[in-house]
C-alpha cells in the first residue's frame, strides 16, 4: 500500500482516468498521412497546435520504472492548453516518488506558417522530463518554462519540417538562470512513419559540477501511427553524454492518443 498519498498526487490519477476514454474520431500525428501537426520534437515544443476540440493523451516511460502522463486539449485552433503529471518506481517493486507538482502548459499561435515564413507560437510550460529532483526543484531535463517556437514545412520526398526554439526555464535553483536554444526536423518516411531530431544547446544546463556538461543534448526519435489514433514512439536522448553522472543515452517509449471531440 503507498502511505502518504497527498491531494497533490489525484492528477495523477485523473489522467489515468482519461485514458481509459475513447472516441471513434480517431487523429494521425505521424507519417504523410498524419492529419495533426506533431506538438513536440522529441523533448522540446514545436510550433505545431493538436487542433480545436481534439485531445490529445501521451504516456511515456523512462529510466527508474517512471512514468510520465499528459494531456493536450485544443479549446481554440490557435490555442492549447495542458496537463501533467508523473513519477518514478511507478513500475516496479520500489516505493513510488511522485513529482511535487503537476506540470501545466499553454500554447498560442500568433502567426500561421505561410509561403515565405514559419509557423509561430509562444508559450509556457512547466513539465520537465524524467527523474524530478527535489533538491535542485528541477527535472532531470528541465521545463521549458516560457518559450518562442517556429517551425517551417515543406513537401520533399513526403514532408521534411524544421524547427527552431528559444527558452527560459524557471528552474534555476542549481545557479544556472541562461536563456536556452534548440534546433530540430522531422522527416516523415512513408504515410505512417515519422522521424524527429532535435539538439538542445544546454545553455541553461552547463554548470559542470552539477548535470550538464555543456556539449548540448542530442534526441533522436522514431513516431509509428499504429491506427485508432494510437502513435508509439521510441526515443533516444542524451548521445552526446552530456551529463555529469551519467555517462550513457536513456531510452524512452511512449503512446500517444489523439481523438476529436
Amino acid at each position: 500500500m503507498i502511505k502518504n498519498m497527498t491531494i497533490m498526487k489525484k492528477p495523477f490519477f485523473i489522467l489515468l482516468f482519461l485514458v481509459s476514454y475513447s472516441n471513434i474520431f480517431a487523429q494521425s500525428s505521424a507519417g504523410y498521412t498524419g492529419s495533426v501537426e506533431p506538438q513536440y520534437l522529441v523533448d522540446k515544443p514545436s510550433a505545431g497546435l493538436i487542433g480545436r476540440h481534439n485531445l490529445g493523451i501521451n504516456i511515456e516511460a523512462y529510466r527508474y520504472g517512471g512514468l510520465l502522463l499528459q494531456t493536450t486539449f485544443g479549446i481554440f485552433h490557435f490555442v492549447d492548453i495542458g496537463l501533467s503529471y508523473g513519477g518514478d518506481n511507478i513500475i516496479g517493486p520500489d516505493e513510488i516518488k511522485f513529482n511535487d507538482m503537476p506540470g501545466i502548459k499553454i500554447k498560442i499561435r500568433v502567426f500561421e506558417e505561410k509561403y515565405n515564413m514559419p509557423a509561430i507560437v509562444i508559450g509556457f510550460e512547466s513539465q520537465g522530463r524524467e527523474t524530478y529532483y527535489k533538491n535542485y526543484k528541477r527535472y532531470f531535463y528541465k521545463s521549458p518554462g516560457f518559450y518562442v517556437a517556429a517551425s517551417k514545412n515543406f513537401k520533399w520526398l513526403g514532408f521534411i519540417s524544421y524547427h527552431m526554439g528559444i527558452n527560459y526555464s524557471l528552474e534555476t535553483n542549481d545557479g544556472d538562470k541562461d536563456m536556452n536554444l534548440y534546433l530540430g526536423l522531422e522527416k516523415t518516411i512513408g504515410d505512417y512513419v515519422s522521424f524527429l531530431a532535435e539538439f538542445d544547446f544546454g545553455f541553461n544546463d552547463d554548470m559542470r559540477n552539477v548535470f550538464g556538461q555543456g556539449k548540448g543534448y542530442m534526441n533522436l526519435g522514431l513516431n509509428w501511427y499504429a491506427g485508432n489514433g494510437v502513435t508509439l514512439s521510441a526515443q533516444v536522448k542524451n548521445l552526446l553524454n552530456n551529463r555529469h553522472e551519467e555517462k550513457t543515452a536513456s531510452r524512452v517509449a511512449g503512446i500517444h492518443i489523439i481523438q476529436l471531440f
